[in-house]
């Protein structure tokens, strides 16, 4: 168990998913309990579990899709109490700075696409003009290869260290 302020989060480990992250993401306090939703996680390879914010990257490996989802009991970005809205904010810019600089592309697009999925959540994109999937959405598209272990790790480390 770990404690930070009033909240009480619950880890375990999941080897499956590399070392750094907690599988098993429990995030309670007396109002509620925070879980990132299992539709996330069916699609995505958890990279880190922080203290208020959960990072996931997407399987597909055509793209770099970065996920972070706040600990929050909120749907929709605008009902973030100020601190945390302004902590995702410099979260959300110190990444797409960091994955700006490691990973180079066209478009870096930064937004709150959420059609399926009601827990509050950040998508941080990176597109290219020659990635096959341009203009088109790519969620619900088949994943032909997953990201190796190197841009796992890459990623890993601009998360954590916020420098490649």
């Amino acid at each position: 168990m770990l404690r930070s302020m009033d909240h009480t989060i619950g880890l375990q480990s999941t080897q499956s998913f590399g070392s750094r992250f907690m599988g098993t993401l429990m995030h309670a306090s007396v109002t509620n309990e925070f879980h990132v939703d299992q539709q996330l996680l069916d699609k995505c390879i958890p990279l880190f579990q922080g203290q208020e914010i959960s990072y996931l990257l997407h399987r597909n490996a055509h793209v770099i899709w970065i996920i972070l989802v706040p600990h929050t009991s909120a749907e929709e970005f605008y009902q973030l109490p100020p601190e945390q809205l302004q902590l995702l904010c410099a979260e959300i810019n110190r990444i797409s700075i960091n994955i700006e600089n490691c990973f180079p592309c066209d478009q870096l697009h930064v937004t709150t696409i959420g059609n399926a999925i009601e827990k509050m959540h950040v998508h941080i994109i990176c597109r290219d003009k020659n990635d096959r999937f341009l203009p088109e959405e790519m969620w619900d598209r088949p994943v032909e290869q997953v990201h190796s272990q190197n841009t796992i790790t890459q990623l890993e480390k601009i998360i954590e260290d916020t420098a490649c």
